[in-house]
């Protein structure tokens, strides 16, 4: 199979991604456990997901957990 074209959608430029990725992210928080209702939303867009984990787990931010969740 050959292309001609190949068409990269860089974060929602072409189809808008940023319900679903909020969709997801609540649905992995409330499955943890862990309340993000608190939160902005908008601020967690465009962060690494290393990121993430300090932003949402503030004072209990571990990083071995943090790479736990991640890889889930």
């Amino acid at each position: 199979m050959s292309f001609n074209t190949i068409i990269f959608d860089m974060d929602g430029v072409l189809i808008d991604t940023e319900y679903h990725y909020t969709q997801i992210i609540d649905a992995f928080f409330e499955k943890k456990g862990i309340p993000i209702a608190h939160l902005n939303r908008h601020e967690l867009l465009g962060r690494p997901l290393r990121d993430l984990w300090s932003f949402i787990l503030g004072e209990d931010f571990d990083k071995r957990g943090a790479a736990r969740l991640q890889k889930e």
